[in-house]
Parts: C-alpha cells; sequence; structure tokens
C-alpha cells in the first residue's frame, strides 16, 4: 500500500510557494486497477517554516512471491532519523496512517467465532447502483484502531480514527479463484497530542500492531517470523490472494526557526 523507499521513507512532494499553502496527499496505488486512487487526506492550510517527514513499514510477509503475500505481520516498526529532523523540531501535526486490502465472500477470515471481514453477497462493484453497498460494506470492514508504541516508551497506547472513519477503494475483479469485489483502505488517525503529551523524542522507532486486514483468501495467516513459515499457501482453508496488502505509515509536520519560510 505505501511503498517503501530506503527505509520505508516516502518522498512528499510540496505545492510551489506560489500557492501560498503546504498541502499534502497520499498516492496510493492499486495494482490490480492498473491506475491509481487518489485519496484526499490534505488537512487545513499551513504557512511558516515548516517540514513533512514521512516514515513507514509493511505489515505483511512476501518473501518469494511477485503478487500476494504470505502472511500479516503482528506489529511492524518505521524510524525517524535525527538527520530527517531539523535542529529544533516543534511538533505541529502527527497523522498515523493505516492501509491493507480487503477480499469479499471468500469464506470465514477469522475462526473462534467465526466472523468474515468483507462481506458483498450478490453484489458487485463494477454495477454502478451496486458499487455504494460495497463501498459501505468495505467502510465497516476498514481497521480504524491499532496499538503504537512511541519512541523509548516500553508500554503502547490504543489510538482510533475519530469517529472511526477510513477512505475507501473497491473495484470488481472478474473471473478465476480471485473472482469478486476487492476493496482497499486508508484510516487517518491525528497522533499530534498523544506524541505531544508523552513527552517522547520525535527521533526513534515507531512500532504499530494489532493492524486487521483481509490479505489471503479465505483464512487469515499471521506471520510466524521474518521470514515466515506460516502462509496462506500452506494454511488448510487459505490461499495467496495477489492483492493482498497492509501497511502504515507516520506523517510528522514540524517547524524550526531555522527552516526556510513557506507562505
Amino acid at each position: 500500500m505505501f511503498r517503501e523507499i530506503d527505509r520505508a521513507r516516502a518522498a512528499v512532494t510540496m505545492p510551489p510557494m506560489g500557492t501560498r499553502a503546504i498541502g499534502i496527499a497520499l498516492l496510493i496505488t492499486l495494482p490490480a486497477l492498473g491506475h491509481a486512487e487518489n485519496f484526499d487526506v490534505s488537512g487545513t492550510s499551513l504557512q511558516g517554516r515548516l517540514r513533512f517527514v514521512m516514515v513507514g513499514a509493511s505489515l505483511v510477509d512476501n518473501h518469494g512471491l511477485e503478487n500476494g503475500v504470505n502472511c500479516l505481520r503482528e506489529r511492524a516498526t518505521a524510524t525517524v532519523a535525527v538527520s530527517d529532523l531539523p535542529l529544533r523540531p516543534k511538533l505541529v501535526k502527527a497523522t498515523l496512517y493505516l492501509g491493507g486490502s480487503l477480499i469479499a465472500d471468500d469464506g470465514i477470515d477469522f475462526a473462534n467465532p467465526d466472523r468474515e471481514l468483507f462481506v458483498t453477497p450478490g453484489l458487485s462493484a463494477d454495477v454502478p447502483a451496486q458499487r455504494p453497498l460495497v463501498e459501505q460494506a468495505a467502510q465497516a470492514a476498514a481497521d480504524t484502531a491499532v496499538d503504537l508504541l512511541l519512541p523509548g516508551a516500553s508500554e503502547t497506547v490504543s489510538v482510533a480514527a475519530v469517529g472511526g472513519n477510513a477512505n475507501v477503494a473497491v473495484y470488481y475483479k472478474p473471473g478465476g479463484a480471485e473472482a469478486g469485489n476487492v476493496g482497499f483502505f486508508v484510516t487517518p488517525i491525528d497522533v499530534t497530542e498523544i506524541l505531544n503529551d508523552s513527552g517522547a523524542p520525535l527521533a526513534g522507532d515507531y512500532t504499530v500492531s494489532g493492524l486487521q486486514a483481509d490479505v489471503c483468501r479465505g483464512l487469515e495467516v499471521t506471520c510466524d517470523g521474518d521470514p515466515s513459515t506460516a502462509s496462506c499457501a500452506t494454511m488448510p482453508g487459505s490461499a495467496p490472494h495477489t492483492n493482498g496488502a497492509a501497511s502504515f505509515a507516520l506523517l510528522l509536520l514540524v517547524e524550526d526557526p531555522s527552516l526556510p519560510l513557506h507562505a
């Protein structure tokens, strides 16, 4: 979901200063669609001596695969390096983005009790009149809360999206064993207050755990190591799906008097 570049750093492009505002958009690539889906996650326009810092990490194991994944990781860590930050950074805003796939009508995802995440019986995202219902199902299935371990902390904090809102994109995949509705979600969570109140340094390791996504066809598989021996391909009642994905990204907006003025 979030493209990993050099320790999972993602490039953030700032508009020309002539716009008199700094905005940000995350471009989430949906491989099966053959095009990119834009989610508007921009906030209030800002100006000042600012810098964006973005890091992220994958929450799946895909060793040995060109498409799809082996399993869903229980946790993953992304690091904000000291060199990513200005000398005297003051946090303006911090947003945690959760991303993952949803595979509809593929049977039970979790057992004891039996539960399926993304349920769209008799519906197709390719039918205009039915697409809103498929999107509603994806909204209901999207994960909106995880545990976050801050730099230097020994205990996690639970973070959740206000109102449980997530951005979703859906499509219908025709033919073959993977036929059916597929969805992707991106959930933004404002963690500014949590970081400021914690007193934790901005530089360091950020660990996300407990993300729930639908990455296998059938029963979901939790990774048991790196690389994992557990796999969608070997778990009874499960199979790989070429669109399986899960990840997170952390976007920090910081200010420092030494930075150039963006107006």
